[in-house]
This record gives C-alpha cells, structure tokens and sequence, in this order.
C-alpha cells in the first residue's frame, strides 16, 4: 500500500483501496458533510465579490477540507503513490434536487454563489473548486469555450461519433487534456452528477505501461508531431503543427503528452513511428475502465497519465450522464501574462 494510501486509511472518516487502475479514496458520512458544509460557506461568502476574488477565497478555504482528504490529495499531488490518478468516491450530491441534465451544456461564466445558480448545483461546483483548488489552482483554455471554468461534460445529439466531450457512441480516443499546449493543465477533476448510462472513463498511467529501452530512448527526443484537437476554436488561422517528446523529465518517472488522434503518424523517421506506434498500442492494451457514480471525483494527473471515454448510448434527456470538469495548474505563475476572461485563469490560445 502507497503513502498516500496508508493516510486516507488512517483518517476516522475516510477509506482507500488499492488495485489495478487509479487509486479510490472512500468518503464517509462524516467527511462528506463537513465538505458540504465548507461547500456551502464558499456560497455564503459568494455574493457581491468578483469572480478572482471569489477564486482567492476559495484557496483559503480549501485547506479546512477533511485531514484524511487532504492527505490523500497530497499523496496524488507529490506523486508519493504513483498511481496516477484518485478517485474521490462518497461526495455528497443529491441527483434527485439538481436541475435537468444541460442538452447543449452552458456556456455562462459563474460561479457557485451568484444569482440564478440552481442550488444543488452550486453546492457540486463549490466541493469541486474546494478540491481543485487544493492541488493547485483552477484554469481553463481560452479557446474553449470562451474560457469557462467549470464546464458541462454531457452527451449532445449531432457529436455522436466526434473526438470531443460530448460525443457517445464514438469512444473518444485516450489523450492527454490539450497535448499541443505547454501550459496544459497538471490535474483533470471530473465530478459525476449523473451517469445513469454507467458510461466508462479510460485511464492508465504511463507508468504503468512497459516499454523497452529503445522504444523509451527515442520518446524522449522531440521527432514528434502534433496538432491542436478540435475542442479548441482558436479563429480563423488554426495553430503550426508541433514538434514534441512523447516522454519527458524523470526517465524513471517520466511525463507523457499524448494525444493519437492528432499525432502524425507519416513520420519520415521509421524507428520513430515504430516507438509511437508502439506506445500508442501499449496504452490501448493497458487501459483500464472507470464508471463514475453519482459524487464520485475523478482526479486525473494529466502529465503522468492519459484518460478518454468508451462508447455508450446516450439518453438524452433530463436524467442522462453529466459530469462536471475543471482544470488545475500546479503553478498558476508560469502562465502569468498569457491569461485572460472574467476570472483572470482563461490560458490564452497562442504559445
């Protein structure tokens, strides 16, 4: 058992597991209602402040989350376990008071607190900010969706078989969160409010997958290309292709940025496309399945893993799967001076 694992289990109202996959930290009774009730002090607070400020104060808060919570998160953070990713299970979101499913999703930027914000809902995305905010600091990309923070991840009639959150019957190939960008962020956090479906989220960790000496050697050198995905709308000029390293940093540890749909695979260099084509295949076979429930979060480390969806059917209606999703970055200096939006966190879209 990990660190991380070994102090979620020693706190009175939190439990872990191990196993293959990310690990599971189990929230009990008592944990989730004192993260409800900080949730709910982050709404109070809320009125009247702008949106930064509101940010700031939610950075503060968050340090009173649960002892066995944040000991966990710590563990994930300093990748003292290794695993990748954290599924946050026993949060409490009441399905039964939140609206209806979005059918396009909402393109508004708010946060929990101001006027008109349906209650449930505002309770969800305060416990996501809290946690989010914990690990690092919320940002989101100026190209998508105008720069909203907290964002929709819900099926939508027409994005069926397309490479994007809202797609279904299509998977949605495993990617790293925006490959193509140096400021992508370090953590992923997706809350489920609903996933009637059981719709499975692909992960694995790259340090899961085995690859020989060779292969790992030449993903290390920057022969890689690629383009920026299609969630983006960067205007009329889309962005150069890219040259990148697969793997990067601690080769006993290493980063990856991934992202196959949008990685060439015409590479003049054959033993280049080789280790691509060899990787990409590793990944595919070490993918493991992730069903969301309702307060489960899934915390992704979006530099040491890879995440997509599989394909299901969706319902399309009020009731249908919907996941909430926000993005973390560990060090919110390194993107001063390339941010913008209401909130100051949207990373703008040139490099």
């Amino acid at each position: 058992m990990t660190a991380a694992q070994d102090a979620a289990v020693s706190g009175e109202g939190t439990s872990a597991e191990t196993g293959r996959g990310p690990a599971v930290v189990r929230v009990e009774r008592p944990d989730a209602a004192a993260v409800r009730e900080l949730a709910g002090r982050v709404i109070a607070g809320a009125a009247g402040r702008p949106l930064d400020t509101q940010l700031r104060r939610v950075a503060v808060l968050c340090h009173e989350l649960p002892l066995a919570l944040r000991e966990a998160l710590v563990g994930l953070r300093l990748a003292d376990d290794t695993s990748g990713g954290l599924v946050v299970s026993g949060l409490a979101v009441h399905e039964t008071d939140l609206c209806p499913t979005p059918a396009t999703g909402r393109r508004e930027d708010r946060l929990p607190g101001q006027d008109g914000y349906d209650p449930e809902l505002a309770l969800a995305d305060a416990t996501l900010l809290l946690i989010t905010s914990f690990l690092g600091d919320p940002i989101s990309h100026a190209d998508i969706e105008g720069g909203r923070l907290i964002r929709d991840v819900c099926a939508k009639r027409g994005d069926e078989t397309q490479q994007l959150a809202t797609g279904s019957r299509g998977e949605l190939t495993y990617h790293c969160e925006d490959a193509y960008h140096d400021l992508r962020a370090d953590w992923v956090l997706l809350l489920c409010l609903r996933n009637p479906e059981r719709a499975a989220t692909s992960f694995a960790n790259i340090d899961d997958i085995e690859l020989d000496s060779e292969v790992r050697s030449l993903l290390f050198e920057e022969k890689f290309s690629i383009d920026l995905d299609s969630s983006h709308q960067p205007g009329r000029l889309r962005p150069p292709t890219r040259q990148i390293a697969v793997l990067s940093g601690d080769p006993a540890q290493p980063f990856v940025c991934l992202d196959p749909e949008y990685m060439t695979k015409d590479l003049a260099d054959g033993a280049a496309r080789r280790a691509l084509e060899t990787i990409e295949g590793a990944v595919q076979q070490g993918l493991h399945d992730v069903v969301l429930e309702t307060g489960d979060l899934f915390v992704i480390d979006n530099l040491r893993s890879v995440h997509g969806r599989r394909s299901f059917r969706a319902r399309y209606d009020e009731k249908g799967r919907w996941l909430r999703t926000v993005h973390a970055a560990a060090d919110l200096r390194r993107s001063a001076g390339q941010r913008t939006g209401s909130h100051g966190r949207a990373v703008l879209a040139h490099l």
